[in-house]
């Protein structure tokens, strides 16, 4: 009888029919059935590690998330319950390898990390305990796998240190096997620059990125047709890598030349890895030519700065070509985003009025590019950060244009204050001042929005455009009133709370001078 569930099972596999669940699922259904009419333990030993392999299958080979999650687990289960990890070690492994897969891919991080971390701990306790190498390289494979993914988790849940240890770890077992893909390191040392990037590391970060260059061209090298589209998209994502790159160390740079020494260093997650613990990992591959791209070092001088700008502009454009609003709309309103960063991170560098004025007008021309592209109905949180933060673009150019050209700034103020509006409308309720379910950093928005149009209208009263003391009252009362409500938004607040009521009591101060003036005037008249 076990040969001939055996050779079922062989017949299968040599036929192709494992394809065909349902065969699958019927052998599995006979065998088990058959399981609880064997007295002897051994032989039922026998049998449970027959079923493993078909639980496996029928998990890897079936599209229904649901099912394919229900026997990885019975094939954990079997394999724990009849106490056969060693001599099934590849399936145990694999089974919470692949659940971890399973949850990735549905995004649930949680789970995710749960059962990759029980792979790590099995996997570890085998390479420990193991007499019998022979499965060493398979599981050390699996082992890659599981490391890989928990990088990418760990990116996804910003926890940084975590995820450039796992990446290292697959990249490093990879390359030293020689078992890796190009594409697969491209997109591990693009992921690892982003710890270097975020520590301020850049010569580190740099090297990384130099070197998903590197693997991403020897992928394109030996790609087939069928891959075009993946080859393209490596490098549109290696692109925007490139491009953040280069906006941190402006950004960076920036800080270094305003003397904000406690901000030089960040802090990543609490957690330090170094050079020491995690050695460059490809020295010998020819990196020079992508590296000497871009700089590393800190700028001072605009000459300086502007060739890291021109480089990320040109990333950020190519990226743009592949990244369009017809496919990911979040990676398309990253690219944009990160174009209207490079061109406000830019204006530091040279202190000239109309260059910067000029700046703020292309990042409004792209905030406006964005919008065009968006749909209210489905992405209204993302509109409503546009709006606020051309908006504030608008806002600027009030200020440059007062120094430049005297007060003839009527059009910018009311381009700015139509979109703090629409960000105000876009978040209140009915019976509440709040839509339902509107995050802590949407109030934020949406409080900001009031408070600079109560300065905007402050500077409106300074010019005596009619209505202003009005509009003044309205959304500074507002501001000070539900945000006084609410203990994080009156903690976020507190100076900007007493600063609306000391402009409100200013406001009519001038206003009852004005009026004083105005009743004079007549009088003497």
């Amino acid at each position: 009888m076990n040969r001939t569930f055996h050779e079922r099972y062989r017949q299968l596999n040599q036929s192709g029919s494992l394809k065909n669940s349902s065969s699958l699922l019927q052998l599995k259904e006979d065998l088990k059935r058959f399981i609880t009419t064997i007295k002897d333990s051994d032989k039922e030993l026998q049998y449970q590690m027959l079923l493993t392999p078909i639980c496996y299958d029928i998990a890897r080979l079936s599209e229904d998330a649901t099912i394919a999650e229900t026997h990885w687990k019975e094939c954990i289960e079997i394999i724990k319950t009849a106490n056969f990890v060693t001599e099934a070690i590849l399936l145990y492994i694999g089974a919470y390898l692949n659940l971890g897969i399973l949850y990735n891919k549905q995004s649930e991080n949680k789970k995710t990390l749960k059962f990759l971390a029980e792979a790590e701990t099995i996997y570890k306790k085998y390479k420990r305990e193991a007499c019998d190498t022979k499965n060493f390289r398979q599981v050390d494979n699996l082992y890659k796998n599981i490391t890989m993914i928990l990088g990418q988790v760990y990116q996804n849940l910003d926890i940084y240190p975590m995820s450039a240890k796992y990446n290292y770890i697959s990249m490093k077992l990879a390359f030293e096997s020689k078992s890796y893909k190009h594409h697969e390191l491209a997109w591990q040392s693009a992921n690892l620059s982003v710890f270097y990037v975020k520590s301020n590391n850049f010569k580190q970060a740099r090297r990384y990125l130099a070197a998903a260059n590197y693997f991403a061209n020897e992928f394109k090298l030996v790609a087939l047709p069928i891959h075009h589209q993946d080859v393209e998209m490596i490098f549109a994502y290696l692109n925007r890598y490139w491009a953040k790159y280069g906006i941190a160390l402006l950004l960076e740079s920036r800080k270094r030349l305003d003397g904000i020494v406690d901000m030089l260093t960040t802090d990543v997650n609490s957690i330090k890895l170094n050079d020491t613990d995690m050695p460059f990992l490809y020295d010998r591959l020819p990196l020079a030519l992508y590296e000497s791209e871009i700089t590393a070092d800190y700028v001072t001088t605009y000459k300086d700065a502007n060739k890291i700008f021109l480089f990320s502009k040109r990333c950020l454009e190519k990226a743009k070509k592949y990244c369009t609003p017809n496919d990911e709309i979040e990676i398309y309103v990253d690219v944009m985003k990160d174009l209207t960063n490079i061109y406000d991170q830019i204006t530091y560098f040279k202190k000239d009025g109309k260059h910067e004025f000029e700046m703020q007008n292309v990042r409004i021309k792209i905030y406006k590019e964005l919008l065009d592209n968006l749909n209210t109905q489905t992405h209204l949180s993302i509109c409503r950060q546009c709006w606020y933060d051309m908006a504030m673009c608008y806002s600027i150019q009030i200020i440059l244009k007062s120094r430049l050209h005297g007060n003839d700034v009527q059009q910018l103020t009311a381009d700015a204050i139509e979109c703090f509006e629409k960000v105000i409308a876009s978040s209140k309720g009915g019976s509440s001042f709040f839509k339902p379910n509107l995050t802590l950093d949407e109030k934020i928005l949406c409080m900001n929005a009031h408070y600079k149009l109560g300065i905007l209208h402050v500077r409106s009263l300074h010019l005596n455009v009619p209505g202003s003391m009005k509009m003044i009252m309205l959304y500074f009362n507002t501001f000070v009133d539900e945000c006084t409500k609410d203990e994080e938004l009156r903690n976020i607040f507190k100076c900007d709370i007493e600063s609306a009521r000391l402009e409100m009591m200013k406001a009519l101060a001038s206003g009852t001078l004005f009026n004083y003036e105005c009743e004079t005037n007549k009088r003497n008249t």
